[in-house]
């Protein structure tokens, strides 16, 4: 079922709600009802993760997305960078949205592709419940901070909405320092406007397979 049209009839039964309660009739009242929720990629059998997806599913979703919200998502192409499922499972990020299916090029999808000019190594952050791993592959230097450049890119709101998204505060800052420059401990806050952009971050290498989460906090301003 399209989301839009759930989250109508929703709207659509509050209101009717409302009018039954106004008539003074009932001091109380109660009543069963069903209720669904469905996540991205529901469709395809996934478990948090939006996998092998055709074309026209990532553009809804990317639509429902950005008509909400915007959308952050981590650049995979290093080596450096790798994400697992939401079962601490292996996860090819190349194939997680957005995949860029349409594309004919996935490392330069143009205007073919789910986002523009976001290339098949980026994932969502939103439509993907994943954990970032630094260094599964080679392992990184210890004791460390390494620095990524443009680690994180935002996607803009389609409707020209000013977003605020904030990384940690509430916990992290131990792993993943520092974004945009500043400290995830105290809230690094990335401002998105009208068009896409990118930030900057820096990890921190104490002791090998140290974990952490991290709130992602997005708010329209």
């Amino acid at each position: 079922m399209n989301r839009r049209n759930v989250l109508t009839g929703l709207g659509g039964l509050a209101i009717s709600g409302g009018a039954l309660f106004g008539s003074g009739a009932f001091t109380s009242v109660s009543a069963t009802r069903s209720v669904e929720v469905n996540v991205f990629g529901a469709d395809s059998g996934t478990n948090g993760l939006v996998e092998g997806a055709d074309q026209s599913t990532e553009d809804e979703i990317a639509a429902t997305i950005t008509d909400n919200a915007v959308d952050v998502l981590v650049d995979t192409s290093s080596a450096d960078v790798s994400v697992k499922g939401p079962e601490g499972n292996s996860a090819e990020a190349t194939s997680l949205f957005p995949a860029n299916p349409g594309a004919s090029d996935g490392a330069n999808p143009g205007t073919d592709g789910t986002y523009d000019n976001v290339s098949h190594e980026y994932v969502s952050l939103v439509a993907n419940d994943v954990t970032i791993v630094f260094g599964e592959e080679n392992g990184l230097p210890p004791n460390s901070t390494l620095g990524y450049n443009g680690l994180f890119e935002f996607v803009a709101n389609s409707n020209g909405s000013t977003f605020e998204v904030t990384f940690g505060e509430s916990n992290g800052g131990d792993v993943l320092t520092k974004v945009g420059g500043e400290s995830v401990s105290n809230g690094a806050t990335v401002s998105v406007s009208q068009s896409s952009t990118s930030s900057d971050a820096e990890v921190a290498t104490e002791s090998s397979g140290k974990s952490e989460d991290l709130d992602i906090r997005i708010a329209e301003q």
